[in-house]
């Protein structure tokens, strides 16, 4: 992903923020980062990046709004406004 802001990459971006909340770990780790070095923090950011561009994203079919999630990291939306209608659509389809 380019290193610019635009409501796509704003969208990826709060939603793996998200991701990180909901599930209490960091994208691919098992937990917090406790890096060594300032070289394990960027071999981290290089997976990471890597598996974004391949299109590698972590399991997310058990939370609650994964599939908008795993819409967001796929670009299915162009706006925030598009990823607050699809969770209202998911709560409702859910009768919350």
């Amino acid at each position: 992903m380019p290193c610019e802001s635009t409501p796509s990459t704003d969208i990826f971006s709060l939603v793996s923020i998200f991701y990180v909340i909901m599930t209490g770990h960091w994208l691919f780790m098992d937990g917090s980062p406790d890096w060594k070095s300032a070289k394990q923090r960027l071999e981290y950011m290089d997976r990471v990046k890597t598996s974004f561009e391949q299109g590698d994203f972590p399991d997310v079919s058990d939370l609650g709004g994964g599939d908008v999630i795993k819409g967001c990291w796929e670009h299915q939306y162009s706006t925030a406004e598009e990823v607050l209608q699809a969770i209202r659509l998911g709560r409702v389809a859910a009768g919350v």
